[in-house]
């Protein structure tokens, strides 16, 4: 296996499973009903969050590469047009929008609005976080498969 394959699978690997535990955790908590548990779970998922966005960045990056692109000083350059390989950078990009544009702020904002007594804006942002949380989970597994496949077909 290439350095470059090892890389991408290592941390699109790693960013899943974050994904997967932070919505695990943020569930659970909720199911248990304790507040100092919410509390932790929230402080550690924006604490964490950075090794998240690592991870993908790290993921997207190496996919980016691996696909045949190169960077040619101000914009990506070549790469191959394989279909699976454009539904995946499609499908990466909405995972990006949606864990920058959605997730990474709700888990600032929870961590931040679990400090106080808890009010309706706190649940309802929870309820769009793990519904958001849900969405980047699914695309992230069918990224994965669609990467397993391709990578049957190429050897």
């Amino acid at each position: 296996m290439k350095p470059i394959s090892r890389l991408h699978r290592s941390a699109a690997t790693v960013g899943t499973g974050l994904i997967a535990v932070f919505w695990t955790l943020s569930l659970g908590a909720e199911w248990l009903g304790d507040l100092d548990t919410l509390r932790t779970v929230k402080a550690a998922i924006a604490y964490t969050m950075p090794l998240l966005v690592v991870a993908l960045a790290a993921a997207a990056l190496s996919g980016h590469r691996w696909s045949g692109h190169r960077w040619s000083g101000h914009r990506w350059s070549g790469g191959v047009r394989h279909p699976t390989i454009l539904a995946k950078k499609r499908a990466a990009s909405v995972m990006a929008a949606i864990g920058l544009g959605i997730l990474a702020p709700c888990a600032i904002v929870l961590h931040l609005l679990a400090q106080k007594p808890l009010t309706s804006t706190f649940w309802a942002l929870q309820m769009v976080e793990l519904c958001a949380g849900a969405v980047n989970f699914s695309i992230a597994v069918w990224l994965a498969r669609a990467g397993a496949s391709l990578s049957r077909r190429t050897g």
